[in-house]
């Protein structure tokens, strides 16, 4: 038990020097997605966040990504797309994702509607209960909120953020994909350090990101 213990406190005071070092392998700390995407504009590097509002790992990333997000140079964007992880409740998450930013209020309703599905087990599972939270935390008219949600537009989003969580091979949320074509995840062996926290494994998630984005500007400028 005691070398157990400070074996697991070897590896937690040895995750920053590596993380200095810069000593990230493919296959261990990120992977190169099947079907690269090229880039809309190749100034930009975007962060693709794939999360689903009711996954408890992606309520606890959110500050962190967020911290991250807020000291990112100009030309990194972060973009959440939200994934139905293959159940119907997704789906209504994301559509609900998707009208909600259609509409502007997506930063303003995020971390409520999370809370209320995380933390709350509120049983948002259903058109007329998710409308409700909507209008209440955002002052959106159900007029409005369903016209949206129930429209083309939104289900066309649907459809390609499902698209592009299959050309990703998207298997759990959070994933973070770097300019369309590496993949970062806290489930991966080199990420998820055994004895770390939640915590901290996310940080090294996100250091791993920093390493993806210098690693595609040395590409593109190279290119």
């Amino acid at each position: 038990m005691i070398r157990k213990t400070l074996l697991t406190l070897m590896c937690l005071l040895l995750l920053p020097l590596s993380v200095a070092a810069g000593d990230y392998t493919e296959g261990q700390h990120y992977r190169t997605v099947p079907a690269p995407v090229a880039p809309a504009d190749p100034k930009i590097i975007t962060v693709e966040e794939f999360f689903w509002y009711g996954c408890p790992h992606c309520y606890r990333l959110e500050p962190q990504l967020a911290a991250w997000a807020n000291k990112q140079p100009s030309d990194v964007k972060l973009v959440h797309i939200p994934n139905s992880l293959g159940r119907p409740v997704g789906v209504l998450h994301q559509k609900t994702f998707f009208t909600a930013a259609g509409l502007g209020v997506e930063k303003q309703l995020r971390l409520p509607f999370m809370e209320a599905l995380v933390i709350e087990h509120q049983n948002l599972n259903d058109e007329k209960s998710i409308r409700d939270f909507v209008v209440q935390h955002t002052g959106i008219t159900p007029e409005v909120f369903t016209s949206n949600f129930e429209g083309f537009a939104v289900d066309m989003q649907v459809r390609r953020a499902d698209e592009l969580a299959r050309s990703y091979r998207i298997t759990g949320t959070p994933t973070l994909v770097v300019g369309g074509k590496y993949l970062a995840s806290a489930t991966l062996p080199g990420i998820h350090v055994p004895g770390a926290t939640e915590e901290q494994s996310n940080a090294r998630m996100l250091e791993v990101v920093d390493f993806l984005v210098d690693k595609l500007r040395r590409e593109r400028k190279g290119s």
